[in-house]
């Protein structure tokens, strides 16, 4: 039978979050918005562990913990602190308590199951001692001696210290023996992009602007896009995974514009502007290049921006192309098989105030999740992306391809026998799932075919 754990939090997002990540594990769970409706629900059921937060409005974590042990029946109850305060405030806890452990927020989610497997590790082994009841006189609350602002600067300039020594020992090996130059030299080249933006998450984190990251798929993204729209929250969820960024703007649990990052040309926005007919993609790439030979050295202005001022196009266009630009970027990120998302309470950048797009999570999720079923189809049918396609000359000869709608042949023209699928796609300027499904319904009429090997 699955281990119960409690989950003892005023913050509905730790509680669902938390809760889920468990759940994928394997472990029942139970929540509670604060010490006395966990009281009440250890009164009709029974936990193995309670992951109880520090501070909650009612009975707080030390209070829960105090009221815990003074009944007989709960005394032995296993404890583990989520807390963001200092490593001090966290092992007088454990010490006052009884706590078998304590966890920093923000957490991942193995550093979460870590501590979760430990403690009821310990608890079976017979390793969790039962701590004495507490009286008034042994309860001390920290914060009376410790400001508030000086347990979290210490705590996050202990848990950043911590990430940059591991990580960089983590690329010290072999480098004994050499120089301070040589030495500082090599570790730059040794440290990777991902690496990189690990350091500067954590960096964030230390500034306090942190208040949910986790680890994709472990915390499913469509989970946590549910969490921001239902707790109507405000700021920048931003979910990398290699070397493509994307930040979704959230004002109030909808969406005001999404953007990318490192991803390819595939969602930039003078795509839809020529879907959309608004532009062709010759006045596109003229555009383009002009506007990167007189603004060489100097930062551009947004596409959007410039079409707008030149009065080339309607704000309602603009808003349009952004809102499938957006969508799709959010449909993209669904299909991602691992990454990490952070969502810090940033203010928005002013082009995300502009747009405004107020876009409908649940809207977003639900097409967004058939697109990721109906992918799976595709890449199946597909099989490799390196494979070439040919033509069937017996059913082209048949066929009107004039007939066609214009994406169809522009595909069909890019099959040549010598592209493969992932040539073709790219060559193609356009959504890879348009492509993709128009290859697979000319597969399916058999007018074209893989080459053979």
């Amino acid at each position: 039978m699955p281990a119960c754990v409690l989950v003892v939090d005023d913050s509905t997002t730790i509680r669902r979050v938390v809760t889920s990540i468990l759940e994928r594990r394997g472990y029942e769970t139970m929540d509670a918005a604060d010490g006395m409706a966990a009281m009440e629900l250890l009164g009709e059921k029974t936990a193995d562990l309670v992951l109880v937060d520090f501070v909650m409005p009612k009975m707080n974590g030390f209070q829960f913990c105090r009221a815990l042990r003074g009944e007989e029946r709960f005394r032995s109850m296993p404890v583990v602190l989520m807390s963001a305060k200092s490593d001090r405030i966290r092992q007088r806890f454990v010490e006052q308590t009884g706590a078998l452990d304590a966890l920093a927020k923000p957490f991942d989610a193995q550093a979460l199951v870590a501590v979760v497997e430990n403690a009821l590790r310990r608890v079976q082994e017979g390793r969790a001692e039962a701590p004495a009841p507490m009286t008034e006189d042994e309860f001390v609350e920290p914060e009376a001696t410790i400001p508030p602002e000086e347990m979290d600067e210490t705590t996050a300039r202990v848990r950043f210290a911590g990430l940059l020594v591991l990580k960089i020992a983590e690329r010290l090996h072999g480098f004994m023996g050499k120089t301070q130059d040589d030495l500082v030299g090599e570790l730059a080249d040794r440290i990777p992009p991902p690496v990189a933006r690990e350091i500067v998450a954590a960096v964030r984190e230390a500034e306090g602007g942190v208040i949910l990251a986790g680890v994709m798929p472990t915390v499913p993204v469509g989970a946590v896009l549910h969490v921001l729209e239902a707790e109507a929250l405000s700021g920048l969820l931003v979910m990398t995974s290699e070397g493509t960024e994307i930040t979704a703007t959230f004002r109030d649990g909808l969406v005001d514009l999404v953007e990318s990052k490192g991803g390819g040309t595939e969602f930039r926005l003078g795509r839809y502007l020529v879907e959309d007919g608004i532009l062709t993609q010759e006045e596109l790439t003229t555009l383009l290049e002009t506007e990167d030979s007189v603004q060489r050295g100097r930062r551009k202005a947004p596409l959007g921006a410039r079409l707008s001022r030149d009065g080339r196009v309607t704000p309602e266009q603009i808003a349009r192309a952004l809102s499938r630009q957006s969508s799709e970027l959010i449909y993209e990120v669904l299909r991602w098989k691992k990454g990490r998302f952070e969502f810090r309470k940033e203010r928005a950048a002013s082009r995300a105030s502009d747009a405004r797009l107020g876009l409908s999570v649940a809207t977003l999720l639900v097409e967004g999740i058939r697109r990721v079923e109906e992918w799976r189809y595709l890449e199946t049918t597909l099989g490799d992306f390196d494979a070439t396609l040919v033509r069937e000359v017996d059913a082209v000869e048949k066929l009107d391809v004039r007939a066609l709608p214009k994406a169809e042949q522009a595909v069909f023209a890019l099959v040549d026998g010598e592209k493969t699928v992932r040539e073709v796609v790219l060559a193609s300027g356009s959504s890879s799932f348009d492509v993709c499904r128009i290859l697979v319904q000319f597969l399916g009429a058999r007018m074209l075919r893989r080459r053979a090997s």
